[in-house]
């Protein structure tokens, strides 16, 4: 005997990616269409999530909270013998993608190390380390996201870390971590080690082309086109993050000789 969850359950997927008060809406009518309570739990949450967060760590806190919840409902269906369905066990993989978001504590001290990194190691002027450093934030919503929560390909794992790697290039990224001692996702080690392998290898290429921009517009540009290669570049939004890590950047400087 199974029961079919049907969009109950995945509005709640969207709900916690979201955030906001339609997260206990959610759950409260998955639990109601089982004939099942509504648990305090959830009416706390209710009654306390008054405003949409967009902050990862917003999101992990409520998706904990509901998924205490979800694992007492799961070993009380073992106890009477229901086996879980296709459709809860679709939506535990996507609430894992969730709890993979693991947000930089300071973001424009990472944008800034990567801007001196890249000037130092690649000779890349302010503007062009910008350019590409402004990808690296769009790509992860200002180093919050290591995670893509709705991959552009259906049923694969997505991108992941700074600049949102797929396919081989993911594979690589995680063989890299591995070798590197096991190091987090989000760890900046682990995150420079992949670029600077990439800038001096296989993506020696996009390198070189974003040596030749002269400004920051034309090396978001450049990384965009040639480094990241995105399915939807976004690059109107792509140089507006660029310009403001630039202008931030500057002015943590003081103003310094570029």
């Amino acid at each position: 005997m199974s029961f079919n969850y049907g969009p109950n359950y995945m509005s709640l997927v969207e709900a916690l990616q979201q955030g906001g008060t339609s997260a206990a809406k959610a759950m409260s009518s998955a639990r109601g269409s089982r004939g099942l309570a509504t648990s305090s739990l959830v009416n706390r949450l209710g009654d306390k999530i008054d405003e949409p967060q967009s902050t990862s760590q917003a999101i992990l806190a409520r998706f904990e909270k509901v998924k205490k919840d979800n694992d007492s409902l799961k070993e009380r269906m073992k106890e009477l013998g229901i086996e879980q369905d296709p459709v809860t066990e679709e939506l535990e993989t996507e609430a894992e993608d969730v709890s993979n978001l693991k947000p930089q504590e300071k973001p424009m001290e990472t944008a800034f190390k990567l801007i001196d990194d890249l000037k130092s190691n690649y000779d890349m002027t302010t503007e062009q380390a910008a350019g590409f450093v402004g990808n690296l934030w769009h790509e992860t919503g200002g180093f919050k996201f290591m995670q893509e929560l709705k991959p552009t390909v259906k049923g694969s794992r997505g991108g992941t870390a700074f600049a949102m790697w797929t396919g081989p290039r993911r594979d690589q990224f995680e063989s890299l971590l591995e070798e590197l001692g096991d190091l987090p996702v989000d760890s900046y080690e682990g995150n420079w080690a992949m670029i600077a392998e990439e800038l001096d290898t296989t993506e020696r290429g996009a390198l070189n082309k974003i040596l030749d921009a002269t400004t920051v517009e034309d090396a978001a540009t450049t990384t965009s086109k040639f480094y990241l290669r995105p399915g939807k570049p976004m690059l109107d939004k792509r140089i507006q993050d660029a310009n403001t890590i630039y202008n931030a950047y500057l002015e943590s400087r003081q103003g310094s000789e570029e």
